[in-house]
């Protein structure tokens, strides 16, 4: 009886610490700041550019005193060692080194892509598309028709996707920029040039890590923004998940998660959100930030 006491209180000792070891797994401490090998970049814009832990939404400050709306736009290196932005200029910021550099001074210098070698970056200026060396300043244009404006690149294997805002040179010699949108794809020497899309409210594309896919935002009138996926071919674009708020959006490295910037509960507030690839199992990370406009790069 006594041995069978002892053996009874030694399992049960046993599976207290069994339980208490599996509560402190549960509740581990959140990290104190985000690692950048892993970390997703928000850019929050005409404010600064964080560090978003994708587990916790724990987050850090990394640039401030952005200029204006142009201004921000942070894109990973495809090793995830650097952060390259726009600030009336391209910056770069090389988090082995904890250095930080002007890559290109220009006033309206914005959205920055890597190559996927890391060598090179392509950038606009809001009318033209340009390609420089991180090591040489040396940067050329990639020609493209006079009626379609670049904004939001993003360079994959297979080049560079690009949201492209239809210009009216009909009715002006300065052909100013119209409403209607739609996703392009062009070689980094300019050529194939070619229209994914063909609904006119297609934004900000974004390679699926495996670039059969291109992930965007498809606007409804001024208010309703939702998520959509098109093959790189091209074809019937569909939606993705149910939010119809969604700011901004990116894959994860392994393509199997989503990071989206919705608007926050409160008005001029905005939230970080993580979803499987699906759009489903959707929940917000982190605390909301101000601000009414992002860019997000996992």
């Amino acid at each position: 009886m006594s041995r069978g006491r002892t053996l009874a209180a030694s399992l049960a000792l046993v599976s207290l610490m069994a339980g208490s070891c599996a509560g402190l797994g549960r509740h581990q401490k959140a990290p104190s700041k985000p690692d950048p090998s892993t970390a997703i970049a928000l850019s929050i814009l005409d404010n600064a550019v964080y560090l978003v832990d994708p587990v916790s939404g724990v987050r850090t400050e990394i640039v401030r005193d952005l200029t204006d709306f142009q201004s921000g736009f942070a894109a990973w290196s495809p090793d995830h060692n650097q952060l390259a932005y726009g600030n009336h200029g391209i910056y770069l910021i090389d988090f082995r080194s904890n250095q930080r550099r002007e890559l290109i001074a220009g006033d309206r210098l914005s959205m920055p892509t890597w190559s996927p070698s890391g060598q090179v970056l392509a950038y606009g200026d809001a009318a033209s598309l340009w390609i420089t060396p991180i090591d040489v300043v040396g940067p050329y244009r990639i020609a493209l028709p006079k009626t379609l404006a670049p904004i939001g690149m993003h360079w994959s294997t297979d080049g560079i996707a690009f949201e492209g805002i239809r210009r009216d040179c009909r009715s002006s010699p300065l052909c100013p920029s119209t409403d209607d949108t739609d996703i392009w794809f062009v070689q980094a020497d300019g050529t194939g040039l070619q229209q994914i899309t063909r609904i006119r409210q297609a934004l900000e594309p974004r390679w699926s890590p495996d670039g059969a896919r291109i992930l965007f935002i498809r606007r409804f009138g001024e208010d309703r923004r939702e998520l959509w996926v098109v093959k790189a071919s091209g074809g019937n674009p569909q939606r993705v998940g149910t939010a119809g708020d969604v700011v901004a959006a990116d894959w994860s490295p392994d393509g199997r998660r989503l990071a989206m910037v919705r608007t926050g509960d409160q008005a001029g507030t905005l939230q970080v959100w993580i979803a499987d690839a699906d759009g489903g199992n959707a929940h917000a990370i982190g605390l909301p930030l101000s601000g009414t406009s992002a860019s997000i790069d996992w």
